[in-house]
């Protein structure tokens, strides 16, 4: 491939970052769509437009590609940020392990083995600790878990 792809790796972990963090913040909007405030969260999506177009007439000419997706990342947690914000104002409790959740997209930029070696430890604060999940939420999860589980086994057999 001459080496034309090059360019794209150096950019993937943050490129993985911004589409990690844009299904994050539609996951958030489907909040506000419920609380029919749709127009919240046209307003975080056209922020996250505007800052978008911002970064990249600043930081394309100077930087290119890397200057185009830092543009896009940044534009993403604007949105990310603003539709936690307004559906926290619209009585959404976050729960503090949703701040490690929402934050882990970042380990991407540094390797494959420190973001593996990161998504094991978020794994084990899973399973160990009450810092990611509630009890409450564990439970649920476990049943769900267990119903897909014989689902799957009787749909194999």
């Amino acid at each position: 491939m001459e080496g034309k792809f090059s360019d794209g790796l150096e950019v993937l972990p943050l490129t993985l970052t911004y589409c990690i963090w844009f299904g994050m913040t539609t996951a958030v909007q489907i909040y506000l769509l419920c609380a029919e405030k749709a127009r919240l969260a046209s307003y975080t999506l056209a922020a996250g437009l505007v800052a978008n177009v911002v970064l990249n007439l600043i930081l394309l000419p100077k930087f290119g590609l890397i200057g185009a997706v830092t543009a896009t990342t940044a534009a993403n947690l604007i949105a990310l940020t603003l539709s936690g914000l307004f559906a926290h104002l619209l009585g959404f409790r976050f729960h503090p392990g949703t701040l490690i959740i929402l934050a882990s997209p970042l380990l991407l930029q540094a390797g494959v083995w420190i973001s593996g070696g990161a998504l094991v430890a978020i794994g084990i604060l899973a399973v160990s600790t009450r810092w990611v999940f509630s009890g409450e939420e564990k439970v649920q999860l476990m049943e769900n878990g267990r119903a897909y589980w014989s689902k799957w086994r009787r749909s194999s057999q």
